[in-house]
């Protein structure tokens, strides 16, 4: 076995014959070619009729003996196969001499018997090495006897073809006029056949090659049944039943002659699965080697029945890799077929991808012909119906190269095929490539069918085939017929396999070898259900990994979609064994959590229990820190209740971490509910810049997105618009691919769907750079087109003749000279004249001059041309796409730019989806976006999701947005821009992030506030807890400060002052109801630090319309007088008693009553007067240096007013009879807020 020759000498046999069969399928088509051709057009009658029918025996013969040049060189292979199957179980001599080494050195140093085991154990390794050997050498024989046992002769000698007899008669005949019978059907080749696609006589059914058979797909004479093979043209071979492979058979599935039964092999047999010779009874379940099922003969067949090698099914009796039922010919798919590489129904010819062909490489059912694509053709190279012609596309065509119908003469209708740029002329339409064909987009030679792509000489039948020697759907490699296989060998080398989705070679049945079966499209892998999976077991679109369940998965084992890790179950996670969805990390239980081993919602950080914990190891909601366990809590190891927000700079409830608007938020600078990443605005987003829901990447814009720059639902690659894509700048859903438009493209640069190879535009193609669908290949179906005006040449010939003869006279005129006077002319001393010239006349002499003669003249000969040229209008080169300009080879549809493109209109590198503009190396995905690095609609930058964002840098700056609207960097939300969001949910706000109607400011939850982050509605300041308050940091209802200074950190309802708690408290400090004063707590109580119940509710101290206040603004608003009845108060000197200091340094003392009073200004530095009593008792003056009396006089005098240096405009109303002075609106709003000069 290692020390011969080898495969080679098998194997170059096998190419021998294989020449030899195309060499008389050559010259068998030339032949019928030429025969045809004369009988169907230029010669008519009884004398070419006899001609045709005496043509037929040698047109058999070449046939025949093709067909048998094909099956010795599949013997020859058959041979090979199982000299390598052989060679392969056989124990290398090697291994053999090792072990006897080293039994020689166990041997000679056993002395003290120490290796007997040793010296046992390799000789029984020895003895089944031998065993071994053994079974291989009766494995190859028996597979080489059964390869060569069914060869038969080749057909009788052309001598012996020639009858002198028939030839005389058939003269007679045609002298005698007599039309002999013919056939009943349709592309029938000899007489007396009843049914379709015949080659021979008196056949009664389809597609026999031979003569007397009744039934269909026979090869041989005297047949009753179907796909039983024997010898052509030799007489008796008289098999009864199905499937026969020899003389004499009755039944089905037998190998040999005169079988009587099934699945019986060799000669004489009755019985069923018999092997041998004149047995009767039944075998074993099976005899043979290697068979599985019942009543199998023969060598390694599956099924009941089978008595040839290597067949699955029901009576197969080939002996090369049968699928079906009662094949008696080789690698065939399908039921009765007798010839070799069928997929189909009783074809007796070979290569056939339908049912009922007689001829070969045909493609539809009842062809005569050779590489046909319809029906009923008796020509070769048709496309079409019932074409006796060559190379027609239409039907009923007697002509040759012709396009219609009914043609009977040559090249009509604009033939031949229509947008065909083989070397040779076909039919069909826009097939390419060397060689003829017929169909349609097929590239190669001698294909027939749909979008096949052959690598050899002899083409491929069927749909979607790559290689050669192919039939059926979707095969890739040599000799191979039935749908979805795949050969593991060069496509140089036959493979040999039958059947359905089978990967491998020398195989038959289904889903054999390395299983590859896959429910949907563009799969790599087993066992998917959905499309364009890398992996096995997945059950949804676009993983790349195995056993998931969903879509957009990278990793193992995931339930959901968009998840990258492995072992997750939910939406969208970044890390491996969580259970919930926007997780970015591992080991988490419940959705949006950013860290490890939580247990809830919302939590950043590790270990956490509970939701919107920002820190590890807490129990609770809202914490911040570490092992603490409650609500709010801020620091390490805390129990209990804390605020309603912890961390810092917090807005809203229950946030923890820092800079937060919103609820349960955990991370940093997060707006929306639940986040626990940075920056997000939305939803349980644990990443960084996202907008949406469960985002755990970085600027996504959607839902559960885990890759970068991504706009859509749960695309784990990065940059993509759409949904589920693993891979990177994708528009579409579901692509593991980069650069594609469309969905479920494993591929790059594609334009459509699956697509597993690259740069295609259209559907299922395996190959690169192709326009079309189910392409294999690489390059084909290109459009190129070459729009030229041609001027021909003008020839310039043509010659002048002048004549020259002409008679001139000259002379014979007479010129008269005038006379002329001179006067007298002075020079000097001297003079001249006068003189007097008289008139004369001079007469010309008469001359007559003659040139040349009658016959002279001046001849000149022009001879040239004017060259012809062509004038290019539109050259576009093939290329994948349609329209695309770009440097680079792209996809789709007038893309242009550098770089490569998939997509419709894009400009610039690497973009995909429609009419994107890039400005870098690695482009956008989606609509209409200008910049780099850029998914979703009309974004205008560098690294945006999102929709109708604009950056504020150069388009070389990354922005870093996602969202809707958004204008700067950095941002994420809607209507975003640098200085806020200007995003409110109602109407009427002027601000930013306000709930509600009418607020002027920002952060705002309510109606109506004016200032910042209230709570409430109708407050007038900021962080109040309520409403109608008028200050800072209120909580309840209606608290003010006093006199138009704001109220600060009351608790309660209509407190007038600061830091009190309670109801209705005038002044600083109080706890209590309808206090005045300062520090007291109770009820009722007047003055300073009084604790208990007042004598029921103080009436003022002074007039409602008079009330004092002492002044400690920044702004020297003027105090009211202190009289009852408008009665002026002195004035007290510069430097008594001070002030009284507010309780924090910074808030207004006393409070003014509701009713506006007239005020007066204290003179800085001094004490305001004290309050007057109520009783009307005139108020004596006071010394200076006293502390001042009040006083009381009648008449109602105004109180003398200093107006202070700062003092705002006033404006005057009139109450309790006195016109009052009052700061304007606008002063009051300064000093409350100066922060909002424009209230």
């Amino acid at each position: 076995m290692y020390l011969g020759a080898g495969l080679g000498p098998m194997l170059n046999a096998a190419v021998a014959w294989d020449g030899l069969a195309a060499e008389l399928g050559s010259a068998a088509t030339s032949f019928s070619s030429v025969t045809s051709g004369l009988a169907g057009s230029f010669w008519q009658g009884p004398a070419s009729t006899a001609m045709a029918d005496a043509a037929v025996p040698y047109l058999g013969w070449l046939n025949a003996a093709a067909s048998q040049a094909e099956q010795a060189a599949l013997r020859a292979r058959l041979t090979a196969a199982a000299f390598e199957a052989a060679l392969a179980a056989t124990v290398h001599p090697a291994i053999i001499s090792a072990n006897r080494t080293q039994l020689v050195s166990l041997v000679f140093s056993n002395l003290l018997g120490q290796n007997a085991t040793a010296i046992a154990d390799a000789e029984i390794q020895y003895e089944q090495m031998w065993a071994r050997d053994v079974a291989a050498m009766l494995d190859y024989h028996a597979r080489a006897s059964a390869a060569l046992s069914t060869l038969t002769p080749f057909p009788p000698t052309l001598a012996r073809l020639v009858n002198p007899a028939t030839v005389n008669a058939a003269a007679a005949a045609a002298q005698d006029i007599v039309v002999p019978f013919r056939n009943v059907g349709l592309a029938n080749v000899g007489r007396g056949n009843v049914g379709n696609a015949n080659i021979g006589d008196f056949n009664f059914g389809s597609g026999n090659t031979g003569s007397s058979n009744i039934g269909s797909g026979n090869i041989g004479t005297n047949n009753i049944g179907f796909g039983n093979s024997g010898p052509m043209l030799t007489a008796a071979l008289r098999n009864i039943g199905f499937g026969n492979t020899g003389n004499g058979n009755i039944g089905i599935g037998n190998t040999g002659d005169n079988n009587i039964g099934f699945g019986n092999t060799g000669t004489g047999n009755r019985g069923i699965g018999l092997n041998g010779d004149n047995r009767w009874g039944f075998g074993g379940m099976n005899s043979g080697t290697g068979n599985v099922g019942f009543f199998n003969s023969g060598t390694g067949n599956v099924g009941i029945g089978n008595s040839g090698s290597g067949n699955w099914g029901i009576g197969n009796s080939g002996n090369g890799y049968n699928t079906g039922i009662g094949n008696s010919g080789d690698v065939n798919t399908g039921f009765f077929n007798s010839g070799v590489v069928n997929t189909g129904i009783a074809n007796s010819g070979g290569n056939n991808s339908g049912s009922w062909n007689s001829g070969s490489f045909n493609t539809g059912a009842f062809n005569v012909g050779d590489y046909n694509t319809g029906w009923l053709n008796y020509g070769n190279y048709n496309t079409g119906i019932a074409n006796a012609g060559n190379v027609d596309t239409g039907a009923f065509i007697s002509g040759s190269y012709s396009n219609g119908l009914f043609w009977r003469g040559d090249y009509q209708g604009g033939g031949p095929g229509i947008g065909n740029t083989t070397s040779i002329p076909s039919s069909g339409f826009f097939n390419s490539g060397t060689g003829a064909a017929s169909g349609f987009f097929n590239s190669g030679a001698n294909n027939s069918g749909f979008v096949n792509s052959s690598t050899g000489s002899q083409g491929n039948t069927g749909i979607g085939n790559y290689g050669a020697l192919l039939s059926g759907l979707v095969n890739t490699g040599n000799t191979m017929s039935g749908l979805f296989n795949a050969s593991t060998l060069s496509l140089g080398t036959a493979a040999l396999v039958s059947g359905a989705v089978n990967t491998g070679n020398h195989m038959s049945g289904f889903f054999g070898g390395p299983s590859n079966v896959n429910v949907g499209f563009a799969n790599s892998g087993r066992l998917n259900f959905g499309d364009a999976n890398i992996g096995s077991f997945n059950f949804g679109s676009g993983n790349v990994g195995s056993a998931n369940f969903g879509s957009g998965n990278v990793g193992d084992t995931n339930l959901g979609s968009g998840n990258f890790g492995f072992f997750n179950a939910g939406f969208g996670n970044l890390g491996s064994y969580n259970i919930g969805s926007a997780n970015l990390g591992s080991y988490n239980i419940g959705p949006a959590n950013f860290g490890e081993f939580n247990i809830g919602l919302w939590n950043a950080g590790d270990s956490n229990h509970g939701f919107a914990n920002t820190g590890n190891n807490n129990v609770g909601f809202g914490n911040t820190g570490s092992n603490n366990v409650g609500v709010g809590l801020t620091g390490t190891g805390q129990v209990g209740f804390g605020a309603l927000n912890s961390g810092a700079n917090n807005i809203g409830l229950f946030n923890s971490g820092t800079n937060n608007i919103g609820l349960f938020n955990s991370g940093t600078g997060n707006v929306g509910v639940g986040n626990s990443g940075t920056g997000d605005w939305g939803i349980g987003n644990p990443g960084t810049g996202n907008t949406g829901i469960g985002n755990t990447g970085s600027y996504n814009t959607g839902l559960f997105n885990a890759g970068i720059i991504n706009t859509g639902f749960a695309n784990t690659g990065d940059y993509n618009t759409g949904a589920a894509n693993r891979g990177s700048f994708n528009t579409g859903w579901y692509n593991p691919g980069g650069y594609n438009t469309g969905w479920s493209n494993p591929g790059d640069y594609n334009t459509g769907v699956f697509n597993t190879g690259n740069v295609n535009t259209g559907a299922v193609n395996s190959g690169d750079f192709n326009n079309g669908f189910f392409i294999s290949a690489d390059n084909q179906g290109q459009i190129a087109l070459n729009l030229n005006i041609t001027t021909p040449t003008v020839p310039i010939d043509f010659e002048i003749r002048i004549p020259i003869y002409k008679i001139y006279d000259l002379g014979g005129q007479e010129y008269t000279i005038p006379g002329f006077y001179y006067p007298k002319t002075a020079f000097g001393n001297f003079y001249l004249g006068p003189m007097t010239i008289p008139t004369s006349s001079i007469s010309a002499p008469h001359v007559t001059l003659t040139t040349g003669s009658q016959t002279t003249a001046i001849e000149i000969s022009i001879h040239g041309a004017l060259e012809g040229r062509t004038i290019p209008i539109i050259n576009i080169a093939a290329a994948p796409g349609f329209g695309n300009s770009t440097s680079g080879p792209s996809s789709g549809f007038f893309n242009s730019g550098s770089g490569s493109s998939s997509g419709f209109g894009n400009f610039g590198a690497n973009n995909s989806g429609w009419q994107n503009f890039s400005t870098g190396v690695l482009g956008n995905s989606g609509w209409r976006n200008v910049g780099a690095l850029q998914s979703g609609v009309a974004n205008l930058g560098n690294t945006i999701s999102g929709w109708y964002n604009t950056s504020t840098v150069d388009l070389a700056g990354v922005a870093q947005v996602s969202g809707v609207a958004n204008i700067g960097t950095d941002l994420s939300g809607v209507l975003h821009s640098a200085s806020g969001t200007l995003f409110n949910a109602g109407l009427g706000n002027v601000g930013q992030l306000n709930v509600g109607w009418g607020n002027l400011g920002s952060f705002n939850i309510g109606s109506g506030n004016v200032g910042d982050y209230n709570l409430g509605s109708a407050n007038v300041g900021e962080h109040n807890l309520g409403s109608a308050n008028i200050g800072s940091a209120n909580i309840g209802f209606a608290n003010t400060g006093t006199a138009v200074v704001s109220g600060l950190d009351n608790i309660g309802i209509a407190n007038t002052g600061s830091h009190n708690l309670g109801w209705a408290n005038i002044g600083v400090g109080n706890i209590g109801l309808a206090n005045t004063g300062t520090g007291n707590i109770g009820i009722g109580l007047s003055g300073d630090h009084q604790v208990g119940f007042g004598h029921g509710i103080p009436a003022p101290t002074t007039s409602v319309c008079s009330t004092p206040a002492a002044t400690t603004s920044a702004f020297s608003i003027p105090a009211p007088p202190t009289s009852a009845s408008e009665t002026p108060v002195a004035t007290t000197p510069a430097s008594p008693t001070p002030a009284p200091p507010t309780p924090d340094g910074s808030t207004p003392g006393h409070s003014t009553p509701a009713w506006p009073t007239p005020e007066a200004t204290t003179a800085a530095g001094t004490t305001p007067a004290p309050p007057t009593p109520a009783s009307p008792t005139p108020a004596p003056t006071t010394p200076a240096g006293s502390t001042p009396a009040p006083t009381a006089p009648a008449s109602p005098t105004p109180a003398p007013s200093t107006p202070a240096p700062s003092s705002p405009a006033t404006w005057t109303t009139a109450y309790c009879g006195a016109a009052t002075p009052k700061a304007s609106t606008a002063a009051i709003t300064q000093s409350m807020f100066p922060k909002y000069p424009s209230m």
